[in-house]
């Protein structure tokens, strides 16, 4: 699933959940049918609306330790296998 596709689900059931229902539909109509062109601009305002992150950007050492933890798992997995 595509990022802006994952966003707008999360932003619809924390509508349901905050009781904010018809003013996320109104940020976010314009993209149900395209939910590639979702913009950081409207991610900001539902953002400020639902009082929830949407999108989390990860910081160097977050990258890295991710990283990490992939490559362990391809270890882990490639041992395994022998």
């Amino acid at each position: 699933m595509k990022l802006g596709s994952r966003i707008i689900n999360r932003v619809i059931w924390l509508s349901i959940e905050k009781d904010k229902v018809m003013d996320a539909h109104k940020i976010i109509l314009p993209f149900y049918q395209s939910p590639e062109d979702l913009d950081l601009r409207t991610i900001c305002k539902l953002e400020v609306l639902l009082d929830e992150k949407l999108l989390i950007i990860p910081t160097k050492i977050q990258w890295r330790k991710i990283k990490l933890d992939r490559l362990n798992k391809i270890c882990k997995r490639t041992k395994n296998e022998k």
